[in-house]
């Protein structure tokens, strides 16, 4: 009678044990993970690939991006920059093709972002809660948590590495159009995020930003992450402090 209850108990704990592991992966410890090897990380850089499909106004728009991302931690602050070149097809002229170049700089304080398409270029500046740009760590978790519901969906693995994946749905419709819900993919191994999907009302894809040839530690001149405003162009303050 001993033994058979010294079994069950065993079975028991056995069972018990695979709940327990999986009730140990919630949302908050996996940001800790991320956030905690993200911060080991003093510099970084890798190339960034973008394909947008979206039907806007009963027109297919059809973009490809590459590009650069690069980061430096200082002191507590995060220091970020993004170069992007964006070719769009022209729903009325297939053969003409628009390019685009995007730069996104954050100086620890606040965020820039200048676009330039021919002769018209704009930047703006922006506070950095408020700019869904960053490469990663709690600075990108500040942001998704100030704007957004997250949920842990099931890890998926890429390539025979394992990744998490956080849903986001947006609190607030966003009036320009920009998708409400998307999904990060996130190494385990490493805490980047490697892949951000962003869906369209019919639930497919309609953004899709990839990141790759991925560089820890390497060296970094600080004046990368000095925004400087191209002669003639007026930086318009989004912050609400002007």
């Amino acid at each position: 009678m001993r033994h058979s209850a010294t079994i069950a108990l065993l079975v028991g704990t056995l069972l018990a044990f695979p709940a327990a592991t999986r009730a140990e992966e919630t949302l908050d410890t996996v940001q800790k993970k991320i956030i905690e090897l993200f911060d080991q990380y003093n510099s970084m850089t890798c190339k960034v690939s973008m394909t947008l499909n979206a039907n806007m106004g009963g027109m297919t728009i059809t973009s490809k991006g590459e590009g650069t991302s690069e980061y430096m931690k200082k002191g507590d602050k995060t220091l970020f920059r993004q170069d992007m070149t964006i070719d769009t097809e022209n729903p009325m002229n297939p053969d003409q093709p628009s390019t685009s170049n995007s730069t996104i700089v954050c100086d620890g304080d606040f965020v820039y972002t200048l676009q330039e398409r021919g002769s018209l270029r704009q930047a703006f500046k922006q506070n950095i809660a408020d700019v869904d740009s960053a490469p990663g760590g709690k600075m990108m978790f500040d942001y998704l948590n100030k704007h957004g519901e997250l949920k842990l969906l099931p890890s998926e693995e890429i390539n025979g590495e394992e990744f998490y994946v956080i849903e986001v749905t947006l609190k607030q419709t966003n009036p320009m159009g920009i998708p409400a819900k998307r999904k990060r993919y996130i190494s385990k191994n490493t805490g980047l995020p490697v892949k951000l999907e962003m869906f369209g009302p019919d639930g497919k894809p309609m953004l899709t930003i990839t990141m790759s040839d991925v560089k820890i530690n390497p060296k970094t001149d600080p004046s990368r992450f000095v925004f400087k405003a191209p002669e003639g162009v007026e930086v318009i303050d989004l912050t609400g402090e002007s």
